[in-house]
């Protein structure tokens, strides 16, 4: 016990300095897993790894795009009735015609009831002191009072329809 009265500031400083050392030693083999460690952490959050984006789904982007491409056509000139509203007229008889298709008045209304084919007749009539009395029935002239003529005509004489060459009896 002596010894250690005597020596014991000598005893302390070399627990002190074994610890030291100790500390040294290990601070030696810390130091460089503790870099380590911070390098992972610091490459983790400047080059961090990352799981690609899933595909994206245009499902309803290329509906509508289509959608777009054929557009619905609205008729709003015949049977809509918010912008041509129906038409009433009156018969003759008093009772209310409703007009909701076009075959009803105008042109649709129109029936063909009969064809006739369009004739050219010239008759001859009688002898006249200038010539030969004809009639002519033309049922293609445009104007009414050109559909029936009475013309006397003689031999060589130019007409509108025909031109009589020479007559023989």
């Amino acid at each position: 016990m002596d010894f250690l009265k005597k020596n014991y500031e000598k005893i302390v400083l070399v627990i002190v300095l074994l610890g030291l050392v100790a500390a040294l030693v290990l601070l030696v083999i810390i130091i460089p897993q503790k870099q380590s460690h911070l390098e992972e952490l610091r490459n983790g959050l400047l080059n961090p790894h990352v799981n690609p984006l899933p595909a994206l789904d245009l499902t309803i982007e290329n509906a509508a795009l289509q959608r777009v491409q054929s557009p619905d056509q609205l008729d709003f000139t015949s049977q809509h009735k918010l912008f041509n509203p129906v038409l009433w007229l009156m018969r003759s008889d008093g009772h209310l015609l409703k007009i909701d298709s076009d075959n009803k008045i105008g042109p649709g209304a129109l029936v063909i009831t009969a064809i006739r084919p369009l004739y050219l007749r010239v008759v001859y009539g009688e002898p006249t002191a200038d010539g030969y009395l004809v009639h002519v029935n033309d049922d293609a002239a445009t104007r009414p009072y050109d559909r029936e003529k009475n013309t006397i005509v003689s031999a060589g004489s130019p007409n509108d329809i025909f031109i009589v060459k020479n007559i023989t009896g």
